[in-house]
């Protein structure tokens, strides 16, 4: 068991290193971009410019909070970081909406949803900051249990 725990750790913290690194890369990868375009006289289109006011954001997650695992926690956080700094942007984090059946499958104990909209408020109730973040649901999710 104990043995299982550290491969899983071990898991999580390559896939966050990757993750990580994913990032950085796409970010140089962007300046790099911006600036050969800026060498050639070519201007951004603007449906590509990201930081433009008025945008909205769909950010869609295969899982969602209470569960707490990089699946459902990165994506949220992606969510409020587009919505943060800029009150014209509208975000809206798509998640999956489990049935009541399974889902103490996945959520802490006795946390469980009847309604689209309890989950939704209970994603939303740390958002004291004013951020421009909704919260949908796509079709019915449902949990596969895997032999690991």
């Amino acid at each position: 068991m104990i043995k299982a725990l550290q491969l899983a750790a071990q898991r999580y913290l390559v896939s966050s290193l990757l993750f990580s690194i994913g990032i950085v890369v796409g970010e140089w990868v962007q300046r790099e971009r911006s600036r050969r375009m800026r060498l050639k006289g070519n201007k951004h289109k603007p449906a590509s410019l990201l930081k433009a006011h008025g945008r909205t954001f769909s950010v869609v997650t295969t899982a969602a909070l209470p569960w707490r695992t990089g699946t459902s926690i990165n994506p949220m956080l992606r969510a409020a970081h587009l919505a943060a700094g800029d009150l014209t942007r509208k975000v809206i984090l798509v998640v999956p909406f489990v049935p009541l059946d399974q889902q103490p499958l996945i959520y802490p104990e006795g946390v469980t949803f009847a309604t689209h909209e309890e989950q939704a408020e209970y994603i939303l109730q740390g958002n004291s900051g004013g951020l421009q973040l909704a919260v949908a649901h796509i079709q019915p999710g449902s949990v596969r249990q895997s032999v690991v």
